[in-house]
């Protein structure tokens, strides 16, 4: 009689058949967890990434002129409020004659 290691299983067609069965349970049960992972993380950055491109939008938008800039393209750089207004006439009592 030969002696075998206590490590050593000798295993039968049916264990072969259980053993897969078990592991492809096990992959089925670890990929559905992964892909739920997955789903979890991809959402999660998806939106960080939709909120950061707006951001980033937001900042290199140029396309809509700020109220300042509409001034500035409207009444030149440097205008007062006055001018702005359209104050700067003088009264009519006032009127300069040559």
């Amino acid at each position: 009689m030969i002696r075998r290691p206590s490590s050593v299983v000798t295993l039968q067609k049916s264990d072969v058949n259980e053993f897969d069965a078990l592991r492809f349970a096990l992959d089925t049960e670890t990929r559905t967890k992964a892909e739920e992972r997955l789903k979890e993380v991809t959402h999660a950055t998806s939106t960080t990434k939709s909120e950061t491109a707006n951001a980033q939008h937001r900042q290199t938008d140029k396309s809509q002129p700020s109220s300042a800039r509409k001034r500035r393209k409207v009444y030149g750089h440097r205008m007062t409020t006055r001018q702005r207004l359209g104050i700067d006439e003088l009264p009519s009592g006032d009127a300069q004659t040559e």
